[in-house]
């Protein structure tokens, strides 16, 4: 294992939501890479220190951070305490990246995000396309339920809308008594809900047309999937890449002959992150072809003359 240094920084949105930031840094070496990991719906970030690790054993500076409502952060969802989609990506991710960047200044960044992380991500850098080199999406896909085989797809169906009513009803969504995800926000849920039931990412709250944005997105996009991810199928992972239409994309599919593992799953491969660092590791050679500046000139080129009010 690479030594590292290992420092908490704490930020604060907009809104007045405290949180922190956990940043990995190789110590013997200078590195130009940053990977922002950003979790799954329910899963706190320091279950993601193996994938820092690695990430630091390649050389990379790695950061962490929780999402709204989980770990460091200062809300916790309740039936008074609401929050969305649209705080997540108006409020925190601009926080977490200014308090990134800010760190490393010169770095090359890239938005690594995991399930809902990922989503959240690619919605944030369609709006915001000059503030990451680049966005890697590892087991995250749409969760529209046509996404999924018959007859799964009706499974996938019931249970998220049954979600949904449960979250509405009770103004909270209890996971970790149901099973799934943590004690979730009735918004987040409404939101999640929404996109599983009509395909679409309609942020209530938002001014942005986010479907618009991220059809004109013109980032390099990595998506990795696994064969035995029944929370984000194959055909799942490439309807959100589909989305993404304009951007450099490169979609590797894992089965368990391709990595020599069994079970990777939906949450195990933080655990053995290797095929992943490898895959990254792939992706960026290819990139280094391109300069920084002449990628981040075309991710920006469209944004122009797009609506104003969206987030710095």
């Amino acid at each position: 294992m690479t030594n590292y240094e290992k420092a908490e920084i704490p930020i604060c949105s907009k809104d007045g939501a405290r949180n922190a930031i956990t940043v990995y840094t190789p110590s013997s070496a200078h590195s130009n890479v940053v990977l922002l990991l950003l979790p799954a719906m329910g899963v706190s970030a320091d279950y993601y220190e193996p994938l820092a690790l690695a990430c630091v054993s390649s050389g990379w500076h790695a950061v962490t951070a929780d999402l709204r409502g989980v770990g460091q952060s200062s809300v916790r969802a309740s039936r008074t305490t609401q929050f969305g989609h649209n705080e997540m990506i108006h409020c925190d991710w601009p926080a977490i990246v200014e308090a990134v960047r800010t760190r490393f200044p010169a770095e090359c960044l890239y938005l690594l995000g995991h399930s809902l992380g990922g989503q959240l991500s690619a919605l944030y850098l369609s709006a915001n396309p000059a503030c990451a080199d680049g966005l890697i999406l590892v087991a995250s896909c749409s969760v529209h339920f046509w996404g999924w085989d018959f007859p799964r797809n009706i499974g996938v169906f019931v249970s998220t809308q049954m979600i949904r009513l449960i979250a509405a009803f009770l103004g909270y969504f209890p996971g970790k008594t149901i099973g799934f995800g943590g004690i979730e926000s009735g918004k987040v849920i409404k939101d999640w809900a929404y996109e599983a039931l009509t395909g679409r990412y309609k942020i209530p709250g938002s001014p942005l047309d986010f479907e618009e944005l991220l059809r004109r997105m013109r980032l390099p996009v990595l998506a990795i999937s696994f064969d035995d991810d029944h929370f984000a199928p194959e055909r799942a992972v490439r309807n959100l890449c589909n989305k993404m239409s304009g951007t450099q994309l490169t979609h590797r599919h894992f089965k368990p002959q391709d990595i020599g593992e069994q079970n990777l799953g939906h949450f195990l491969w933080v655990k053995k992150p290797a095929p992943v660092i490898r895959e990254i590791e792939k992706w960026m050679r290819k990139l280094q072809s391109c300069g920084r500046e002449d990628r981040l000139s075309l991710a920006a080129k469209d944004f122009e003359g797009k609506d104003k009010s969206a987030p710095a």
